[in-house]
């Protein structure tokens, strides 16, 4: 039938409802979980600081592409209750300057081109990540700083990682046990 979703609403699988509340999309699972699906259509420019509950319900994933090209994200604070950072979600901000975790952050990965080719100008991984995908922050021509916090649980850098971002040092993790082909190519 080709009318079943004639208001032509996003649709997840497996999810009770989606949601628009005028700043997120998002969807609520059976078991009352939040996912991220993306902005609202009606937002402008935001420096968006994602919720950890949402009516009760806590958010638990930020979908993969959710943010793809999204030129209105300014900044972006995630919540301690998401566990990574999927592929792609954040690829082609290229207005996202700033992204924080918030304190206590349960990040353990942050997924292939997560943040590629974004306008992020720095950033502080969270001790919890222990992988980055490969290409998370190839092309990133503004990310100058990035600084791994104490006691970081790194223990791989994914191929093409820093390829061509504007990355002018780093400290690696004494954890790292693994960094990919090309990790920092292009990198001053």
């Amino acid at each position: 039938d080709s009318n079943w979703n004639s208001s032509d609403c996003l649709v997840i699988w497996g999810y009770m409802e989606t949601v628009d509340d005028g700043e997120l999309l998002y969807a609520v699972s059976s078991n009352n979980t939040i996912s991220i699906l993306g902005l609202s259509p009606s937002v402008g420019n935001v420096e968006l600081i994602i919720p950890s509950y949402i009516e009760g319900n806590e958010v638990v994933q930020i979908v993969r592409e959710a943010f793809m090209n999204e030129s209105r994200l300014i900044s972006v604070e995630i919540p301690n209750t998401i566990y990574e950072i999927q592929s792609k979600t954040f690829m082609g901000t290229v207005n996202l300057v700033a992204l924080t975790f918030e304190e206590y952050s349960q990040i353990h990965s942050i997924g292939v081109s997560a943040f590629e080719d974004s306008g992020l100008e720095s950033i502080v991984i969270p001790h919890s990540v222990n992988q980055i995908g490969d290409s998370a922050f190839k092309d990133t021509n503004s990310l100058a700083s990035v600084i791994f916090e104490q006691h970081s649980q790194l223990l791989s850098i994914g191929r093409y990682t820093f390829k061509a971002s504007g990355l002018e040092g780093i400290v690696i993790p004494a954890s790292v046990t693994g960094i990919g082909l090309d990790a920092f190519r292009g990198t001053e």
